[in-house]
């Protein structure tokens, strides 16, 4: 599957004071596998 990742969701999984750091990193272990393709602009 290809995924869209906005910049915005990026620097909220790298900051841990962001107010959505946790949501981000939720996410971020769901999607990260083998068969997805994650995509940025």
């Amino acid at each position: 599957m290809r995924i869209f990742v906005d910049t915005s969701a990026l620097f909220a999984l790298l900051d841990r004071d962001d107010a959505n750091h946790k949501k981000a990193k939720e996410i971020w272990n769901k999607v990260l596998n083998p068969e997805n393709v994650l995509i940025t602009n």
